[in-house]
């Protein structure tokens, strides 16, 4: 997901399903509230999809916000 950077994550199984537990820096242009639940959509659809196990909860941390500088820094001149 667009966005998102250096994620890790952990997995336990419960009783009522896997639970995954990620950690995430995001970039502070974007907003945070929407990229989390899409991850956490995302996530839990394909693990699903593709392991065919019960996803009972998926947690989101944010860990860092970064900002991407939009332009080059402008140099003082010197006269």
């Amino acid at each position: 997901i667009r966005g998102l950077t250096d994620i890790r994550t952990r997995i336990r199984s419960e009783e009522d399903g896997l639970t995954i537990d990620m950690r995430a820096s995001v970039d502070g242009e974007l907003s945070i509230p929407q990229l989390t639940e899409e991850l956490q959509q995302s996530v839990k659809s394909h693990v699903e999809e593709m392991a065919g196990l019960q996803v009972a909860a998926v947690s989101v941390y944010i860990v860092n916000v970064t900002v991407q500088p939009t332009s080059p820094p402008f140099k003082n001149r010197v006269e």
